[in-house]
């Protein structure tokens, strides 16, 4: 079931015209391939709970990073817009994809900087956790 999450939050993501207009189609799941340009969004699963009801897995529930990535130590306006906009599309929703119906609401901001080699990198999102059934 946790690939049917992951296939949620990309969809809701690389569907989204904002979140398009910032970074394009660079959206990925856990790992950002090496010499992509930035900014990307990525979505790493944290946590994973199977529900159960009757002795049958009905459904789980998943707390998922999603941010953005800069190659800078600044919060842009950019950066700005593509953390709201995250917030938009998962702070208290509920849709349907793939035959499964999703909530979920953010459970933590995430604003973290980084040295990666002789830069500063932002990463700015939220932890959010998501039901699927």
């Amino acid at each position: 079931m946790p690939s049917d999450f992951a296939a949620y939050i990309y969809h809701r993501l690389s569907t989204d015209s904002t979140i398009l207009g910032l970074v394009g189609q660079r959206i990925y799941n856990t790992v950002v391939p090496t010499g992509v340009s930035y900014p990307v969004v990525v979505f790493v699963l944290n946590s994973y709970l199977d529900m159960r009801g009757s002795g049958e897995r009905w459904g789980g529930r998943a707390l998922y990073l999603i941010k953005g990535i800069i190659p800078s130590p600044s919060l842009t306006t950019s950066m700005r817009q593509l953390a709201n906009r995250i917030d938009e599309l998962f702070e208290a929703t509920v849709s349907d994809h793939g035959g499964h119906t999703y909530a979920s609401w953010r459970d933590a901001p995430v604003d973290i900087t980084e040295p990666v080699g002789t830069e500063v990198w932002r990463h700015i999102g939220g932890l959010y956790w998501i039901l699927g059934y």
